[in-house]
């Protein structure tokens, strides 16, 4: 419980002092009235909002429950106070994560009509953020004692992160599909497509029927070539490489490169820590995981992919990149947030890797890996 004085009974309670002092050094009754009554009342108006006994119960509504960074959202607020005696609402508060800015704050209880109230914030940083708890501060009639009533409900709003529009690589097919990987899309009539034998879990759909009569054995439609995805990215989230700000910048250049490729209609996967795998044919759910991610160990071993690979990871050393080279197992791009040691990236180079060192700018740092892919 937190009960405090407002200045009002403060006041009050001088007064009665004083009069108390006054009325023993000159003998008035009356101001012994006074001092009774001023402290009565105090005392009348703790009791009655100590054992109003209110219960908050509290629902929020939002316009989004994912958002991208600067988006503003509004929150619809339903708080419910069932007191034993009366009280005045005499404050709403609800509490938001830091990332959160609240740009329209809740109503003046006096002003507002019914339980629901309205407020908008906007999202800066990415990750999942907490809404609540609401903090209500009720009152007696007089504005002499005031108690906190504090909800649990809590509800959380997920930040994207930033995405830069990659103009410089729009149109270009280069950086992706290196040495034939790029998926190829049939398009001929539905008797010349290729087909090939069936597989347990291939779908009813892709059967072949010509086929699997001509050749006396179950055979599907092969529609696409059925080869690795366009490009791998890999996001090194291990601590020791990384500060803050190069972190976000390897995250924002994740999540650019999935947008742009899957606004292309390109088939890119994302490892990303300890998350696992996504592709670009879920953009919603990688994007989600890479606003989620924070710096720790993960496994980076790829699954059987022959995929072209990008590797994004800060500064690393040596001993960081010989677990890169032996963890990776397959050759492809690095790009690095941060300069690192000449030995570390002779250690990177000698398994075959191409190292490149980012600019502050992720479009620009990105255009210079897509160049040396040129055909």
């Amino acid at each position: 419980m937190n009960m405090r004085l407002t200045g009002r009974s403060v006041g009050l309670l001088a007064v009665a002092a004083g009069c108390l002092i006054v009325g023993l050094l000159v003998g008035i009754g009356a101001l012994f009235t006074v001092t009774y009554f001023s402290v009565a009342l105090v005392v009348t108006a703790a009791i009655s909002v100590r054992f109003s006994s209110p219960k908050l119960r509290v629902s929020r509504s939002l316009s989004a429950d994912t958002a991208v960074r600067d988006q503003v959202i509004d929150v619809e607020l339903t708080a419910d106070l069932s007191p034993r005696l009366p009280v005045l609402v005499t404050s709403w508060r609800d509490r938001v994560a830091n990332a959160l800015q609240v740009t329209s704050q809740l109503a003046e209880p006096a002003a507002s009509a019914g339980p629901s109230h309205h407020y908008a914030i906007v999202c800066h940083g990415r990750g999942r953020h907490q809404i609540g708890p609401l903090t209500v501060t009720v009152g007696d009639a007089f504005g002499l004692v005031t108690r906190e009533v504090e909800s649990s409900e809590q509800t959380s709003v997920i930040v994207l992160p930033r995405t830069v529009e990659l103009a410089s690589l729009a149109g270009d097919r280069s950086l992706v599909g290196v040495g034939g990987q790029q998926r190829a899309v049939a398009t001929s009539g539905p008797d010349d497509v290729v087909a090939r034998p069936y597989q347990p879990g291939d779908p009813l759909r892709r059967w072949h029927w010509k086929a699997t009569a001509h050749r006396a054995e179950p055979m599907v439609r092969q529609e696409e070539a059925e080869a690795a995805p366009s490009l791998r990215i890999v996001l090194d989230t291990e601590p020791r490489v990384y500060d803050r700000a190069h972190f976000e910048f390897n995250v924002s250049a994740a999540a650019s490169l999935l947008t742009h490729f899957a606004q292309a209609g390109l088939e890119v996967e994302l490892v990303c820590g300890g998350f696992g795998l996504f592709s670009t044919q879920d953009l919603s759910s990688a994007l989600v995981a890479l606003a989620l991610v924070e710096p720790g160990p993960a496994d980076l071993a790829p699954t059987h992919s022959n995929a072209p690979m990008l590797l994004l990871t800060g500064r690393p050393d040596v001993r960081r990149s010989e677990e890169l080279a032996n963890s990776l197992r397959s050759a492809g791009q690095i790009l690095l947030a941060d300069h690192t040691g000449n030995q570390a990236v002779e250690v990177l180079a000698g398994a075959g890797f191409e190292v490149f060192l980012a600019s502050s700018d992720i479009a620009e740092s990105l255009a210079q890996i897509s160049a040396v892919r040129v055909q």
